[in-house]
């Protein structure tokens, strides 16, 4: 009688550690209190899915419980204190950024932090400094330059192969061009989508003791890792000479860096940035397609600088972000970042932000969109050549960008980073979306019936992307890029 009932005393056990453990948690976070002893506001119910899911809501719920203060929302039984103001950023960010830390699960759920958790996006310290003084060179500006070429060429390809009208899930799709072992590499880029979509309520997840559970999702992320490690180490054996080889050589037990950190940057720039680029890569044109006298203000801009009758002028301006080919892209990123809300990050000292105490450790993240949508900054009346004309933040206005100081647009907007620690591929990205742009106005008029903030969210991402939406793409005489 007592064998059979022994691993039913097991597992009995197990669930009243973890709920006393759940309890204690949920006890010690406490409550952060303002200076006339009011307790911030708290959205009910665990919002570790909900957020990427229904971004829109869980943001629009926080607003109304707080009228536009910092408000709690819950992350499994981890309570994340949430800024939504340029004002909140500056008074948390400013001062000691570098030394932050993240939390040990991000806001990424289980799954997401296993494949990620030693990359640049979640490491700290030394840790994080080791990395990037490794892997920055490779994703500098300069570096992005050197290979504009070959961007060029490939998205000219891409171009070429698109239906005249298509909608930002064909574009999703067809974007996809990974040479290196193809077939190979869109199978690994599959599982690793999968492991993104699984939805599991993290308060559930114990990861000392659900690693050992025989799930289908924990075979398949095994699967993922050993395929995406001998992957990667082929690719480098089988190279002659690249960038990467020589990081891989200072990789290991007495390296600069370990065998995982080096794979789980790997992962974050390949994998984990597909689904990003891609939604960004259709907002922009989404979002372009819904002006067509920006778009031709954009060809003019390009007809001058060709008219230098310089390949390497064009180029630089490419490279420039002070043009109004940045500027659309810059506004792109304002008006539909590719996430709700940022990773969440841990101060080393204690914070005081609208007047609410937040001890050193608690967890942080930003409402991204309340803060590049609703911020004052953004409703400031732009001066143009008919006048000053009244804005909002819904508008899409590149332009603003030409009236707006660096500095004073730094906590008002999240793009690349909340802060200091930006994002590894910037530089990459900045270009890749000019470049797309530039060739695609270059050559087409390209309409759309309906604004970004139009056609709604898609509900199966862990970013924010649009619904299908349908471009037409109309074409012109092109510009001899």
């Amino acid at each position: 009688m007592l064998t059979s009932n022994y691993p039913f005393q097991i597992l009995l056990g197990v669930i009243c550690s973890f709920l006393i453990a759940l309890l204690l948690r949920r006890h010690t976070q406490g409550t952060f209190v303002d200076g006339a002893g009011y307790a911030m506001k708290e959205i009910q119910g665990d919002t570790g899915a909900r957020r990427f899911t229904h971004g829109q809501e869980v943001s629009d719920e926080g607003f109304k419980v707080a009228n536009g203060r910092p408000y709690v929302m819950y992350n499994g039984w981890r309570k994340e204190v949430v800024l939504c103001a340029p004002e909140h950023l500056r008074a948390f960010f400013r001062g000691n950024v570098r030394e932050h830390r993240k939390s040990s699960y991000g806001n990424m759920g289980y799954f997401l932090n296993q494949l990620l958790r030693h990359s640049p996006a979640q490491a700290y310290g030394d840790n994080w400094k080791a990395i990037r003084s490794l892997f920055d060179p490779l994703f500098s500006h300069g570096a992005g330059m050197a290979f504009l070429p070959c961007l060029r060429r490939d998205i000219r390809g891409w171009l070429q192969s698109i239906p005249k009208t298509l909608s930002s899930q064909e574009h999703k799709e067809s974007s996809f061009s990974v040479d290196a072992s193809g077939l190979e590499l869109r199978e690994l880029a599959q599982m690793r989508e999968e492991l993104g979509f699984i939805e599991l309520p993290t308060w559930f997840i114990i990861p000392s003791v659900y690693k050992f559970l025989p799930t289908r999702a924990n075979r398949l992320l095994k699967q993922f890792t050993k395929g995406f490690k001998e992957f990667n180490l082929r690719m480098i054996a089988l190279a002659e000479k690249i960038a990467l080889q020589n990081i891989f050589n200072v990789t290991g037990p007495q390296g600069q860096i370990t065998l995982e950190q080096f794979l789980h940057t790997v992962d974050e720039i390949l994998l984990d940035n597909l689904e990003v680029s891609a939604a960004a890569l259709s907002y922009l044109l989404i979002n372009v397609a819904g002006d067509v006298q920006l778009q031709q203000k954009l060809r003019d801009e390009a007809r001058r600088h060709l008219q230098s009758g310089k390949e390497q002028g064009f180029e630089q301006y490419l490279g420039r972000s002070n043009t109004l080919l940045e500027f659309c892209c810059a506004e792109s990123r304002r008006l539909c970042p590719v996430d709700w809300f940022s990773p969440p990050e841990r101060s080393n000292v204690d914070k005081t932000v609208d007047g609410y105490h937040i001890p050193a450790g608690t967890d942080v993240t930003v409402d991204i969109t309340r803060v590049n949508i609703h911020s004052p900054l953004w409703s400031r009346p732009i001066l143009t050549p008919e006048g000053k004309r009244q804005v909002n933040g819904y508008d899409l206005y590149p332009e603003r960008f030409n009236q707006i100081a660096r500095m004073e647009s730094s906590y008002n907007v999240v793009g690349f980073g909340v802060s200091a620690r930006q994002c590894l591929g910037q530089h990459f990205a900045s270009l890749l979306m000019r470049v797309v742009l530039v060739e695609v106005v270059s050559n087409y008029r390209i309409t759309t019936k309906q604004r970004a903030w139009d056609c709604g969210f898609r509900q199966d991402r862990t970013v924010l992307a649009p619904k299908p939406q349908e471009i037409v793409f109309e074409e012109l005489e092109p510009l001899p890029l």
